[in-house]
């Protein structure tokens, strides 16, 4: 144990050992980061594709709303022509 204004030395492996834990570490760290950045990429593209689909069902129910007028009309006049013939 080192009394105050003492420094405690450290071998050269201790020294090797914390360099290559650190090392370690580091290497960990930047595959993270890596994994991070593609994951960025990944929900970019995923709103993307969200906002395209949203688009995609608007245009879908305007459409069923067309449709469901069509046909609505259609069995007004049918009713309105089956009235007519009694």
């Amino acid at each position: 144990m080192s009394t105050e204004g003492e420094t405690a030395a450290i071998t050269p492996e201790l020294y090797n050992a914390i360099v290559t834990i650190v090392d370690g570490r580091m290497k960990e760290f930047q595959v993270s980061r890596e994994d991070f950045s593609e994951l960025r990429a990944i929900v970019t593209e995923l709103a993307e594709a969200q906002t395209k689909t949203e688009e995609a069902l608007k245009e879908l129910a305007t459409q069923m709303g067309k449709l469901s007028d069509n046909i609505g009309f259609s069995l007004e006049d049918v009713i309105l022509v089956a009235s007519y013939q009694r």
